[in-house]
């Protein structure tokens, strides 16, 4: 399966990108509606974050990002200790 968006990459530093990629969605929301969104969060790295934005259905026509992705997965779950 092929997932193809927008990318953009965000900072991490201070947890900022819950509040840039939500600005992004905002944006993107102004084109395409939210309703017909899906976000990926990928390449999580020390100090920043890739987050690619596409369209439920087709794809966005300025898309400058693809990556594949399996079309089976696998559901995993369990807890998480907050220190």
């Amino acid at each position: 399966m092929k997932f193809v968006g927008i990318r953009r990459v965000f900072s991490t530093l201070n947890e900022e990108q819950y509040t840039t990629i939500g600005m992004f969605w905002d944006e993107m929301s102004e084109l395409y509606g939210r309703e017909n969104l899906m976000g990926l969060g990928c390449n999580w790295g020390k100090d920043s974050i890739e987050y690619v934005m596409a369209l439920k259905s087709g794809n966005i026509a300025d898309a400058n990002y693809e990556i594949d992705l399996p079309d089976e997965w696998i559901s995993v779950s369990g807890t998480k200790e907050i220190v």
